[in-house]
């Protein structure tokens, strides 16, 4: 018995959190969340919300990565928290300017490091979590 509700909890979470694919740019978290609980989540991770909107809410700059910082959008509804992120990355000591947060790069880069932390964020409120594309 002990086996086996362990195998349906195992297969209840991988159901649950849908892995995240290259070129993913956005974590939809299902589920209610108020603002003071993203406030604390967003915090804990060095991030501070830099307007007062709690159903948008953009954070600071923070860096990450080799030489880059990142900040994120969140749109929060009664069913659903949305993320999206962008990017400053520089190289040869010249900025590309802001750019979509997206899965790609090197463990290192900027780009792979704020999506993860993305992911980690999104993660922490014990909701089920999907990753997409969107445009």
């Amino acid at each position: 018995m002990k086996y086996y509700l362990t195998f349906v909890l195992i297969f209840a979470s991988s159901i649950l959190c849908i892995a995240q694919k290259k070129k993913d740019n956005t974590a939809i978290v299902h589920g209610y969340l108020s603002y003071s609980k993203i406030k604390e989540a967003l915090f804990k991770d060095g991030f501070v919300p830099t307007n007062s909107d709690t159903s948008f809410i953009l954070t600071s700059n923070k860096a990450v990565g080799w030489i880059g910082e990142v900040n994120y959008l969140i749109q929060r509804t009664d069913t659903s928290v949305i993320f999206k992120g962008s990017v400053i990355a520089e190289a040869n000591g010249m900025s590309t300017g802001k750019m979509p947060l997206e899965n790609v790069g090197s463990k290192e880069s900027v780009y792979r490091a704020g999506f993860a932390l993305m992911v980690k964020i999104a993660n922490s409120f014990g909701l089920p979590v999907t990753f997409l594309r969107q445009e």
